[in-house]
């Protein structure tokens, strides 16, 4: 499994995320300016897994709840999982109740 990147830089990656999120949840379709602004990426915590260069999941973390996990579909891949666990220690790092 690759590592993980902590994205800061939301910009860069929105049509990534976007294109992702429209695989993962056909029957929810939004537009990338609704999709950005209910997230608030610019508050979250952002964990992607890539495999040769390529978004194959992400996570956001807020003080929370992950509002949104995308995994493209690679089952037994753990790749959700990874993300999972990645996520589950953020909110306590930074004070907030679990």
């Amino acid at each position: 499994m690759g590592a993980s990147l902590f994205v800061y830089y939301w910009e860069v990656r929105l049509d990534e995320y976007y294109e992702l999120y429209m695989k993962c949840f056909p029957e929810h379709p939004t537009t990338p300016e609704v999709f950005s602004a209910k997230l608030r990426p610019e508050l979250a915590h952002i964990v992607e897994r890539r495999e040769n260069g390529k978004l194959v999941g992400f996570a956001f973390v807020h003080s929370g709840p992950i509002p949104l996990l995308c995994v493209e579909s690679r089952r037994g891949r753990g790749t959700g999982s990874g993300l999972l666990e990645e996520c589950e220690g953020y909110p306590g790092e930074r004070g907030y109740a679990r």
